[in-house]
């Protein structure tokens, strides 16, 4: 065991998915978005099938509510974070009618309906938002014919959520013991990154599901292009919150461990102008560290819009590097 700035820590030597050792991928990385304690590295799986990456040294359990004393979840998130994370820039009439095309000619069309965290085209039924927060994503399905109950990890979250008439648990989705198939859809919006248990959280997601539920994760990609860039500055990482980065693939492999038949794992674009935004705030804060007699004006400026751009285009050409990892899984 170990302590990092007052939290205690074990190493993890091994994967959590695949069971391969672990490398070193980046040192020295500092939380430049809300304070959390520490310096941290990042570990990735050796396994270049898998390429999982995760915190080092890993905490204790209990002691990840220390990276959470200034964290959003404690404010409303109604500029539609749930599904500005799930859906493409804006909802002009001219982005929709590409959109709906492309739902017919591409060979994935899963990928072009993101409409209310991909359920748009389900049936109302009985929806579990696993790490709900404030419940803004659960009003607005509610609002949608959805019977909602959120369960959350941070106390301060879930008390906001009931202030706003949400039904919402506290704690974790494992140890709620929810009755089996109650739910018609499980969802988990940036959160199993979150989870020191996510293979777990999964299996578990699947006994609540009724038969012909569907589970729909969404997380930062591991091997997005914006990682690639961006290095130990990459958005994604937000260490040391993130507790396990994955990637499509990985997602898919868990999903069908737990029992899930029908998956559809795949990325998108969504968020790559944060990323690049957020990655060269780290940036420059390192810098004006580092260089404390220079002006903050000589700190070197990159273009956010042509780095968007170019992922963008990456994207749509197949490459698979999208900025979100989703994974989308059908209880038979």
């Amino acid at each position: 065991m170990t302590t990092v700035d007052g939290v205690a820590a074990e190493d993890r030597p091994t994967c959590a998915v695949c069971g391969a050792p672990g490398e070193i991928l980046w040192r020295g990385v500092r939380d430049h978005l809300f304070g959390a304690p520490g310096v941290w590295s990042v570990k990735q799986c050796a396994d270049p099938r898998c390429r999982t990456c995760w915190l080092h040294p890993f905490p204790l359990p209990g002691e990840e509510a220390k990276f959470y004393q200034s964290y959003y979840t404690h404010t409303d998130r109604a500029s539609g974070g749930e599904d500005a994370l799930a859906a493409y820039a804006g909802e002009s009439r001219a982005k929709r009618l590409v959109r709906a095309v492309l739902r017919r000619v591409h060979w994935r069309p899963e990928i072009f309906a993101p409409d209310l965290f991909y359920l748009g085209a389900r049936p109302p039924g009985a929806l579990l938002d696993v790490g709900c927060g404030e419940g803004s994503f659960l009003r607005k399905a509610a609002a949608r014919g959805w019977r909602v109950r959120g369960i959350d990890f941070d106390e301060a979250a879930a008390r906001a959520a009931r202030e706003k008439g949400v039904e919402v648990d506290y704690g974790g989705l494992v140890e709620a013991g929810y009755e089996a198939e109650s739910f018609d859809a499980v969802t988990l919006n940036n959160v199993i990154e979150h989870l020191r248990n996510p293979a777990e959280v999964i299996a578990e997601a699947r006994r609540i599901l009724r038969p012909g539920g569907v589970l729909v994760i969404a997380t930062p990609n591991v091997l997005s292009y914006g990682h690639r860039c961006f290095g130990r500055h990459w958005r994604g990482l937000e260490i040391p919150r993130h507790l396990f980065l994955f990637s499509p693939a990985t997602l898919r492999r868990l999903c069908r461990e737990a029992g899930f038949a029908r998956i559809a794992a795949f990325s998108t674009p969504n968020g790559a102008g944060g990323a690049a935004m957020m990655a060269e705030a780290s940036k420059f804060i390192e810098w004006v560290d580092a260089h404390p007699d220079r002006p903050p004006e000589e700190a070197p400026r990159a273009d956010m819009r042509a780095w968007g751009r170019r992922a963008f285009l990456r994207w749509l050409a197949g490459f698979g590097d999208g900025e979100m990892a989703i994974c989308i899984a059908y209880k038979d």
